[in-house]
């Protein structure tokens, strides 16, 4: 019988993995969607804020400011700490997905199963 139980179990908790792999697959494409969604949205704002200020700042009033080496070297600077920070947070996430679903869709190993001994008198 308790072959039997063992082997229940075993299905039971394959069955929780497969579940597992199919709510991440789910999540992965909730995820997807949201994040295409923000990015299209954060940059329809990053247009409405560059009309915004092309209407409040002069052309040449702009153009003099970003001819600034201080102001342009924090530009840079602003410009690769982002970057440097997506750099980072996509490397997580992807990895962390990869390590997941490799988790949940790996082919799981048989228990051997045990030998009864019979030793000769």
């Amino acid at each position: 019988m308790p072959d039997e139980n063992d082997r229940r179990d075993r299905a039971g908790l394959e069955d929780v993995i497969r579940a597992a792999g199919r709510l991440a697959e789910q999540l992965r494409d909730v995820a997807t969607t949201t994040g295409t969604v923000a990015e299209r949205e954060a940059a329809m704002l990053a247009t409405i804020a560059e009309d915004v200020r092309d209407r409040v700042i002069a052309a040449e009033r702009l153009s003099a400011a970003r001819q600034d080496e201080v102001l342009a070297g924090f530009r840079r600077s602003a410009h690769r700490g982002v970057d440097l920070a997506f750099d980072v947070a996509g490397t997580f996430v992807t990895a962390a997905s990869d390590a997941f679903g490799a988790f949940v869709s790996a082919p799981r190993k048989e228990e051997p199963k045990a030998e009864t001994v019979v030793q000769a008198p």
